[in-house]
């Protein structure tokens, strides 16, 4: 078991609190995933947990940030670009892969949630990244406090994920 594990392509998908629902385990068949969730978090907070990442040969990274960008008016592709600049400074042949910012409902974010998503997509076209769309992922999937992703919320994004590591 150990052998196939080694064989397995390393994959850190750090992120805010929306992933926190999601397990290591089934996420793929074919990638060592390792989930990693950091409530509160903004883009920038997550550049100190690179440097216990990268040094790990991981081999994709799959950054999952922005919402709490939002909530603070922080430059989200701003502050993603230091991320970036940081992976390819640690490793060049590690794959970036950028999730969407998932919508909630627990203020008025809906149009600068939208606008960030499409300078996201924008941005992971231009230098070749993948880009996981979220937009499957609506209010019913959100728990009571409509901040976080409920059981089927969480299926969706693993599902969105798994679609990503596919390609």
């Amino acid at each position: 078991m150990e052998s196939t594990i080694q064989k397995r392509k390393k994959v850190r998908l750090l992120g805010d609190s929306m992933v926190q629902g999601l397990g290591d385990k089934g996420l793929s068949k074919d990638h060592d995933v390792r989930v990693q969730s950091f409530r509160g978090y903004t883009t920038e907070d997550i550049i100190d947990v690179l440097k216990h990442t990268i040094h790990r040969k991981t081999e994709k990274i799959i950054l999952h940030l922005g919402a709490n960008d939002i909530t603070n008016k922080i430059n989200t592709l701003k502050k993603l670009k230091k991320v970036v600049k940081a992976i390819k400074e640690s490793s060049e042949e590690t794959e970036i892969i950028i999730s969407g910012v998932i919508k909630r409902e627990d203020g008025d974010y809906d149009k600068d949630i939208t606008e960030l998503n499409a300078k996201l997509k924008t941005y992971c076209s231009s230098n070749s990244f993948v880009y996981i769309d979220n937009e499957n992922i609506d209010s019913s999937c959100l728990d009571r406090n409509k901040l976080h992703l409920n059981k089927k919320g969480s299926k969706l994004f693993s599902f969105n994920i798994i679609g990503a590591l596919k390609n």
